[in-house]
């Protein structure tokens, strides 16, 4: 018994907790960088949830239709991509997912549905930046 005992204290005395070196330890100023970054954190998700609720139906629905169209993108889904950013455009008053299109019916080795996305993409952009 007294050789279980000695070898569970010789164990413990191996793996015992040392502090971290100065160097890692949380200082004043780390800490208030932190403080400011979490604050910067909240104010950007209220910022956020004004945004959110300052639209209208129909804008929630081209920004939820645009969101999961790039989530659809991401995973690859370029089928659904598509779909989303077709409602998305469909929705919208304007034509400003064409290059959301064009790169989902490139890939879809649809293109020259691509070229005409790109194109009208590409006009409506000189037409907004180059007057």
């Amino acid at each position: 018994m007294h050789l279980v005992v000695a070898a569970a204290l010789a164990a413990r005395a191996t793996f015992a907790w040392t502090p971290a070196p100065p160097s890692a330890r949380r200082t004043p100023l780390l800490a208030a960088e932190e403080t400011d970054a979490l604050a910067q954190i909240q104010s950007l998700e209220e910022l956020e949830a004004d945004y959110w609720s300052s639209l209208d139906d129909v804008e929630r629905q081209i920004q939820g239709a645009s969101r999961s169209g790039a989530a659809f993108l991401r995973q690859g889904d370029l089928e659904g991509a598509l779909e989303q950013f077709d409602r998305a455009q469909q929705l919208s008053k304007n034509s400003r997912y064409e290059w959301h299109r064009g790169i989902c019916l490139y890939y879809l080795d649809r293109f020259d549905d691509a070229r005409v996305d790109f194109v009208e993409n590409a006009l409506r952009y000189e037409e907004r930046f180059f007057e």
